[in-house]
């Protein structure tokens, strides 16, 4: 063999080599057939009033720096209703796993009242950019057996908060009496009803701690929707929701992908 076809030959096979190092250890999220996404907001103790004048830190040994998940719950009548979960659902076709996530915070936040920002600019808050990152985490289940392909955004919600706590219970009445006017019983921005508030510890936790169910309840911090003052009550977390975020909470191995964040959790 001459040198020329031996270093040809030897090229060829350190490039299939090196593609397939890449497709194996850095997948691409913008190339992922996600099926639904979801964003899981995150906000500091201290920038939410509800919970800093409850007498919550005598009761759950909290601190003004703890870290907590806004959780919403899924109305009675929808698949798994009653059960709580961040914002979430299915992909539209052509989406993105970020256009689907954001307009699904868009719609179960109804973020165009609550906090003023339209679909595009959730898109863009979600956006992992070196500059302001708001999303820490982008979590992806992968599950090829069961065809569950779930993205979800974990991302900081901290200047947010009151607006959310504040004001989603109204733009949620004027939902509902707009979609009762147009003779439906619910419409994409009524699909959640309650909101509840979690330690990001405490949901780590409960699902570290019973790692052979994802029918999981736990202690929350639910928001009255007349007078918003916080209960302390027993929720039951949605199944779907433990099982995209189970592999990040236990720590399993994963695959990083070539985006900033982004985690691909295979089953």
């Amino acid at each position: 063999m001459n040198n020329t076809r031996y270093y040809n030959i030897t090229l060829l096979l350190v490039s299939v080599f090196y593609c397939a190092d890449i497709k194996t250890h850095n997948p691409s999220l913008a190339t992922f057939k996600h099926k639904s996404a979801a964003v899981l907001p995150l906000f500091k103790q201290e920038n939410l009033d509800a919970l800093n004048n409850m007498e919550i830190n005598s009761c759950s040994n909290t601190d003004p720096s703890d870290t907590w998940v806004l959780l919403m719950r899924e109305v009675e009548g929808k698949s798994d209703g009653g059960t709580y979960a961040p914002a979430s659902g299915g992909a539209e076709k052509g989406e993105t796993p970020l256009q689907t996530a954001a307009h699904e915070a868009f719609e179960e936040l109804i973020t165009q009242k609550t906090i003023g920002k339209n679909v595009h600019e959730i898109e863009h808050y979600l956006q992992p950019r070196r500059k302001h990152n708001h999303t820490t985490h982008i979590i992806v289940h992968d599950n090829d057996k069961k065809k569950s392909k779930n993205v979800t955004y974990i991302t900081e919600f901290n200047h947010y908060m009151h607006a959310i706590h504040n004001n989603f219970y109204d733009a949620l009445t004027r939902e509902k009496k707009a979609a009762k006017a147009a003779g439906k019983k619910y419409s994409s921005f009524t699909e959640k009803d309650r909101l509840a508030y979690v330690k990001w510890d405490d949901l780590r936790k409960i699902i570290v701690n019973n790692p052979h169910s994802n029918h999981l309840e736990m202690e929350a911090w639910v928001v009255h929707p007349k007078t918003l003052e916080l209960k302390r009550e027993r929720i039951k977390l949605r199944p779907y929701f433990v099982v995209t975020v189970r592999d990040f909470f236990e720590n399993k191995p994963y695959v990083k992908g070539k985006e900033p964040r982004v985690r691909f959790y295979h089953d």
